[in-house]
Formats: C-alpha cells, structure tokens, sequence
C-alpha cells in the first residue's frame, strides 16, 4: 500500500548517498493502456521523479534491458549491484529482476517499493 512512498525514500537514500540512479519507463504501445504516453498514467509518480541529472530509460516491453541501452551503461560505469524498485511485479519488475540476474548483477528487489495491479480471480473476486 506504501509502495510509491517507498520507491521515494530508497530514491533519497541512494541520492543521500550519492549513489548512481536510474529510472526506467513504460511507454505502453496500446493506446488503451494507462501507461500510454498520451495518459496521465505515464508520468512518474511524483515520490519517483527523475532529478535532471538521473538518466530515463524507455522502453516498450517488459524489460528494462531490452531495446535500451541500460545494460551497457551500467558496464560502462562498473555497476554489479543493482537495486530494483517499482511497477508492476508481474510484468516488467519480474523479467527485469531476473534479465538482470542472467546478465552477471547481483539483485536486491525492493519487494517494499514494488506493487501490482488488482487481478480478477476465476471466481470473480479481486485480489
């Protein structure tokens, strides 16, 4: 229920800290979804605004390395250790948690800083 404020205060401890930051955004490629870049529901929610000088990376599947150039990026500045945070579990944190992983970073889900949509269950109850 806190996950954005979450996101936001492991956003502040890794800028307290001076430590590298990276947002990656869903430009969803259906003109229906929320996370089109027509929709309200594509901007960043404001506990996780990039700061200028923290890059965005964009994409349009469910993975953060695919189509960016996100991993290569991080090779470039020695980065092995990463911190993921964010929407949704079930898509795009899952596969980029586990992209990550077979890519050789070591990965920390901030499973308190991560969220998912409601799902309707096969008995018509939401959970």
């Amino acid at each position: 229920p806190e996950a954005e404020e979450n996101c936001g205060r492991v956003l502040q401890f890794f800028r307290a800290n001076q430590l590298p930051v990276f947002h990656v955004k869903h430009n969803s490629t259906n003109i229906d979804s929320h996370l089109h870049t027509s929709k309200m529901g594509n901007d960043f929610h404001p506990a996780a605004q990039p700061l200028i000088n923290e890059p965005v990376f964009e994409k349009t599947v469910n993975c953060a390395f695919i189509g960016t150039d996100l991993e290569a990026r991080l090779k470039a500045m020695n980065i092995t250790n990463l911190v993921i945070a964010g929407l949704t579990v079930e898509h795009c944190i899952s596969t980029s948690v586990r992209m990550a992983s077979n890519l050789g970073f070591n990965v920390v889900l901030a499973s308190d800083a991560t969220a998912a949509f409601d799902k309707m269950g096969y008995d018509g109850n939401k959970y």
